[in-house]
């Protein structure tokens, strides 16, 4: 099967790439960057934490109003070990800030890996989350994203998009809190998940916690395989069912961007 995100060699990536605002978390690549990180504000956001304990791999990054580009957090799994492949990721939203974030999870061979991802955000906020799950090396996934709306005067939008084929098998919470008192809190998320294999797994729990009554918050999920009408009518067209497929899977994903 062609590998959903290919554009790079996600095994090259430096950790931090302040230049192209990425940042890259994956095993046994911390210990020559944690004394060499620059903590300094980069284009409006600040690694203030970055520290691996023997198995966890962590970071908080602070975004501040002057932060203008969007971040892409990349997650790379390369490694079925129990003690690999933990990460946690911990962002702090300050008032007054419009921000895009992107999210990459993707194997680089079969893999498990642990992710918790928490988002906290401020007062009079614009956030867009645009997240990609590609899980095609039969790895498993446990993913647990957390948005926590501690100002008023927030709105977030949260686009995910999820492969899963083969024996793949991917679960992916998603947490939205608002705390009491709060006025003016949008949040919007939607997932939809492209399942290529019948032994394939993809699971989603919402969880809703919110306090406050001046809220507007929903979730969407859909799952669904290759549209047989599309794969004919590529056929038609000349093009081998495997290219088609290819075809159709990349414009799922770059559906994201819209």
């Amino acid at each position: 099967m062609k590998k959903v995100v290919d554009v790079f060699d996600v095994a090259d990536l430096p950790i931090i790439n302040a230049r192209a605002n990425t940042i890259v978390f994956k095993d046994n690549a911390y210990d020559e960057t944690l004394s060499n990180c620059d903590e300094n504000v980069v284009n409006g956001y600040d690694i203030s934490m970055l520290k691996y304990d023997g198995k966890i791999y962590s970071m908080q990054v602070d975004v501040h109003h002057s932060f203008k580009l969007p971040l892409h957090f990349i997650f790379i799994g390369r490694s079925e070990s129990d003690d690999k492949n933990i990460f946690n990721l911990n962002v702090c939203v300050n008032d007054d800030c419009n921000a895009d974030f992107f999210v990459s999870i993707v194997d680089l061979e079969k893999s498990s890996m642990r992710i918790c991802i928490d988002f906290s955000i401020g007062g009079n906020c614009s956030i867009s989350e645009k997240i990609l799950c590609a899980n095609d090396k039969d790895s498993t996934y446990k993913i647990d994203l957390h948005n926590r709306h501690k100002k008023s005067n927030s709105d977030l939008d949260v686009v995910a998009r999820g492969i899963v084929s083969g024996k793949s098998s991917t679960e992916f919470n998603m947490q939205i809190d608002a705390e009491k008192n709060l006025e003016k809190i949008v949040s919007r998320e939607t997932i939809k998940v492209l399942k290529l294999s019948d032994d394939a797994v993809f699971k989603s729990t919402p969880s809703i916690v919110c306090e406050t009554e001046n809220a507007k918050i929903n979730h969407g999920f859909a799952l669904s395989g290759f549209d047989k009408n599309e794969i004919y009518f590529l056929q038609s067209r000349g093009i081998s069912k495997i290219e088609s497929e290819n075809i159709l899977k990349d414009a799922f994903v770059a559906s994201l961007q819209k």
